[in-house]
This record gives C-alpha cells, sequence and structure tokens, in this order.
C-alpha cells in the first residue's frame, strides 16, 4: 500500500520498521510501516499466512 500523499515519489523508502519490532510480544500478520528520508510513513505493508487466514 502506498500513502496518497507520496505518490508521487515512488520507491523513496529509507527505512522499513516492522510491528513485531516495537511492541513487546505482538500477536498477528507481519505489518512493517514504511518511512521516507524525512521520517514520513509513506507506505504500510501486511503479509498474511496460510495460518493467518480468516475465512476458513
Amino acid at each position: 500500500m502506498t500513502l496518497p500523499d507520496n505518490l508521487e515519489t515512488p520507491g523513496s523508502v529509507s527505512k522499513t520498521i516492522g510491528l513485531h519490532e516495537i511492541i513487546d510480544d505482538y500477536q498477528g500478520p507481519l505489518v512493517y510501516l514504511d518511512f521516507d528520508g524525512d521520517k514520513r510513513l509513506v507506505g504500510i505493508e501486511i503479509l498474511l499466512s496460510v495460518d493467518d487466514d480468516a475465512s476458513e
């Protein structure tokens, strides 16, 4: 997912942080926050495994 304010600068990610890195004992899908060089949030990635699929 790319955030609308940053559509004109695709590929400008300078740092990615996973929720599991900042929340102790995080339980859930892998969620990554992408930041540009100015520390603005420019993207969010949510990765689901087969085990996380709620359609079962």
